[in-house]
């Protein structure tokens, strides 16, 4: 037994010993290596340094400051927004900026994106439908309100240009939105256009959605009477 404890000690001592070589060869090979290459690494970790102080500058001296000031520019034109006053929320007055001028000078920032939101129904509800369809295109969000009525005012626009097609594709991607309050809105809006093409089954399948996934919402009151008369069509 005490020969079996002495092996095993000898193991561990040179397995130590064997370990303490191995990160001595390792160190004396970093530090050649080093020695080989040190304008290149110096360069490189001087570049670093360039670099992460440039972002860091960037972000708490322009940017930052950048998104505070679009906040405050975007105000007046959010509140002629709330009245309804569309056209001077788009296009702003002599003593403030409107949607578009918020747009061009701050589009990096986040005011900027939700900008074109707000342009894009100020342009619908003045009747420059190519104009909302283009700043709606141009306004990302993962907030499901602002998402599903971004699509569907998108859908609006198309709808008002006679592009059937177009409207439906974007209502039916209003409506996959997962928002109880909005999707049957905008299926319910899809199916009344795809009556508007003849596709009556289409618009039977829509309003048997409203039926059966959001019973309680206004537009499910009165579905029988619709989904009655799409049937009756649908197989004529």
């Amino acid at each position: 037994m005490a020969e079996k404890i002495k092996e095993a000690k000898q193991v561990v001592e040179q397995t130590l010993e064997n370990t303490e070589d191995a990160v001595v060869d390792m160190q004396q090979q970093a530090e050649k290596y080093y020695s080989d290459n040190k304008t290149t690494i110096n360069s490189i970790l001087f570049g670093l340094v360039i670099v992460i102080g440039g972002y860091l500058a960037y972000k708490n001296l322009y940017y930052k400051p950048l998104v505070k000031e679009a906040q405050a520019e975007s105000f007046i034109a959010e509140s002629y927004f709330e009245k309804d006053s569309f056209a001077l929320a788009l296009n702003g007055g002599a003593q403030f900026k409107g949607f578009i001028e918020i747009i061009d000078e701050y589009s990096a920032t986040p005011m900027g994106n939700l900008a074109n939101y707000y342009a894009g129904i100020c342009a619908l509800r003045t009747g420059d439908f190519a104009g909302a369809i283009d700043y709606l295109n141009d306004f990302s969000t993962d907030d499901v309100n602002l998402k599903a009525v971004s699509l569907g005012a998108t859908g609006d626009a198309y709808a008002e240009q006679e592009d059937l097609d177009s409207a439906i594709d974007f209502y039916q991607k209003a409506a996959d939105v997962p928002n109880e309050f909005t999707a049957p809105i905008y299926l319910m809006k899809a199916a009344q256009l795809l009556e508007k093409q003849a596709d009556f089954s289409s618009a039977l399948e829509l309003y048997k959605t409203i039926k059966s996934d959001y019973p309680s919402a206004e537009e499910a009151r009165m579905i029988d009477k619709y989904m009655q008369r799409a049937s009756l069509l649908a197989n004529k």
